[in-house]
């Protein structure tokens, strides 16, 4: 008795109708009332009070209720005060009901309303009025915030209403936030909206989290509690052997003879092995994350073949072991042989490429090709780009009339005199086209044909012509024409 009590909540939790069947209590035991809205008129307050059974236009009509519903902006704050002090003071109220100050707020500015709020308490407490405000806080669902912070500092007990969600139903929850002078039950509990009014149920002693809104019982928690439990060190079992086998894969990449690289579908070098290092001379900081086609490690032509070779692999194709020429970084040329395979890695298409050394195999080669041209009878020939003679075949160098070792080094115009005109002009044909050609040529006072292709560096630059004297090339009883010879031979 005496004290007042703001009652606080979102919109629509039932707030004046827990003012109003304060005052039908009130009205019950004879004691003057008086109601002051703000946001409802007389006739709709009077309709709504009914469908609870409460006939407040007959309390009225006997003078025990005094009800003034007003819109806020209708007069100024200090004619609404001087109003509530004049029906106080007059009919003697015992209790009394300000619904709401949130309606105030929106009308007027902030300080003013708690200027308002602090007289209108101060002057209900000293003639004795028990008192209720009402207040609309911000969240609908879940913990709030009092708008009228000063009132509810000088308030003498706070009474929430809230909702929360129970179970995948919205439920209405009201707790004791503070009773000034006196212990008070600080258990959430229940309520409902009923024909009679509102009705307190049982506390929500088996629940957690239900200030934010969302509750669950507490066995539900400890539950997903355990369950969390299980799933993190199913987490951490499952992390440690993926490092594990991380570290595995690690030894056995770096412990692989072959030079092995992995790249992503960009030509962008994902992880190298430590032979990658040993060969090239490249450590791996300088090759993971960068672009092969950007990185100075094979030739440009072996680029090529490298692209071409990666788009058929991602269109799906196999391919089968190829040969490019990988540049150290002291500028060595190495021939290698490559295999490379489809993979997953880190969840994403990538390509494993491994590089077997072939220099052994191509030296090999490189000596047996000249024993096999020697004991060709065809004429062959090889001249560098100068069109100076770098090889010559016994077949070739007889047919000159002279011995190998004179032929290296000299051109056609050191040996054949006039006659290498007509030979240095189609072999610079040869040269700027790229082209392989086929010339009637005379040498030696004899009438010959000789075929003539371009020869490329691994720049894909054209390095010099390499030729062969065709033997016998008459294609029929007449003489061929060079259509019939290109046929034939080009």
């Amino acid at each position: 008795e005496g004290s007042t009590t703001l009652i606080a909540g979102p919109s629509g939790t039932g707030k004046t109708i827990l003012s109003l069947q304060f005052l039908v209590e009130g009205l019950k035991r004879g004691e003057s009332c008086f109601y002051m809205g703000f946001e409802e008129s007389k006739d709709q307050l009077f309709r709504n009070a009914m469908g609870f059974g409460w006939d407040l236009e007959s309390f009225e009509r006997d003078g025990l209720l005094t009800v003034s519903c007003v819109y806020p902006g209708d007069k100024l704050l200090e004619e609404h005060l001087r109003d509530i002090i004049r029906v106080v003071e007059e009919k003697k109220i015992k209790r009394c009901v300000i619904d709401s100050l949130s309606a105030l707020s929106n009308n007027f500015d902030r300080n003013s309303v708690s200027e308002f709020s602090l007289r209108l308490n101060g002057f209900l407490k000293n003639h004795g009025v028990t008192t209720l405000f009402t207040s609309i806080t911000g969240a609908v669902i879940g913990s709030s915030t009092l708008a009228e912070s000063k009132l509810s500092s000088i308030t003498d007990n706070i009474i929430m209403l809230r909702y929360v969600e129970m179970q995948g139903r919205l439920e209405s929850v009201i707790n004791v936030l503070k009773m000034r002078g006196s212990t008070h039950d600080n258990d959430l509990k229940r309520y409902r909206i009923t024909d009679k009014g509102i009705v307190v149920e049982e506390s929500l002693t088996n629940y957690e989290g239900v200030m934010t809104g969302v509750s669950k019982k507490i066995a539900e928690l400890q539950q997903e509690s355990e369950e969390l439990r299980e799933a993190l060190q199913a987490k951490e079992e499952t992390e440690r052997k993926l490092m594990e086998y991380a570290k595995r894969f690690e030894q056995l990449f770096n412990n692989i003879v072959d030079a092995v690289v992995i790249v992503d579908s960009k030509g962008n070098f994902l992880e190298v092995n430590d032979t990658v290092e040993k060969v090239t001379g490249f450590k791996k900081e300088e090759l993971i994350g960068k672009n092969f086609l950007k990185m100075p490690i094979v030739t440009r032509k072996s680029k090529m073949i490298l692209i071409k070779n990666l788009m058929k692999r991602m269109a799906g194709m196999k391919i089968k072991p190829y040969t490019v020429t990988v540049l150290t970084k002291d500028g060595r040329k190495i021939p290698y042989e490559v295999n490379a395979a489809r993979i997953e890695y880190n969840g994403e298409p990538a390509d494993i490429v491994s590089f077997r050394e072939i220099t052994h195999r191509s030296s090999t080669e490189n000596t047996i090709e000249p024993k096999i041209l020697e004991n060709l009878s065809q004429k062959i020939f090889q001249k560098n780009k100068d069109l100076i003679y770098v090889y010559v075949n016994d077949a070739y160098a007889n047919f000159l009339g002279y011995p190998v070792e004179e032929i290296l080094g000299k051109t056609d115009y050191e040996l054949l005199g006039k006659e290498a005109e007509k030979i240095e002009s189609e072999d610079k044909q040869v040269i700027s086209t790229g082209k392989t050609f086929l010339f009637k040529e005379t040498i030696k006072n004899d009438e010959i044909y000789t075929i003539k292709i371009p020869l490329f560096d691994e720049d894909e630059k054209i390095d010099g012509i390499c030729g062969m004297i065709l033997e016998n090339p008459i294609l029929s009883e007449e003489k061929p024409s060079e259509k019939e010879l290109e046929e034939k031979w080009i």
